[in-house]
């Protein structure tokens, strides 16, 4: 699967990012300044994220935090740069609860569940969507969003 997903200019690394990254990103969003966001393609909140250590690990130019509540789905339009990320904060996120990042191959169409820590690289000609977060769904879908330097 993943040599499939590099062949088309998509990877999810191998491991995850590690607890404490993790755990003082969900501290940010904790008091984070939310805005909504709404297009014909997304409807989610985004808060600005300053994490100058996980950008340069990354490699990343910018980096922004998503929450989608329930009825909340897709991803805001693509920021310049070639390559993205999406970095999965929440755990035990159920696939009934939605919130699955979509990702166009050909006809089918692929979905993965939100992982602790799951870093999903992809093309930012060819980016992925986020599906509906269902009404069953608890709490919100925290994520990272960005963009790294071209290489």
């Amino acid at each position: 699967m993943r040599a499939s997903l590099a062949a088309r200019g998509w990877a999810r690394a191998a491991d995850a990012v590690p607890k404490a990254v993790r755990d003082d990103l969900l501290a940010a969003a904790a008091s984070a300044h939310w805005t909504p966001q709404a297009g014909e393609d997304h409807a989610l909140d985004t808060a600005p994220l300053t994490a100058p250590d996980l950008m340069a690990a990354l490699g990343a130019t910018s980096l922004r935090l998503i929450r989608h509540a329930p009825g909340q789905w897709g991803l805001p339009p693509a920021e310049a740069g070639r390559i993205g990320l999406v970095l999965d904060l929440i755990s035990d996120w159920p696939s009934a609860h939605g919130g699955l990042l979509l990702v166009q191959d050909g006809e089918p169409l692929r979905g993965w569940r939100p992982e602790p820590g799951a870093l999903t690289l992809f093309d930012r000609s060819r980016p992925p969507t986020l599906s509906l977060v269902t009404p069953a769904a608890r709490t919100p879908r925290l994520a990272v969003l960005g963009v790294l330097q071209d290489i």
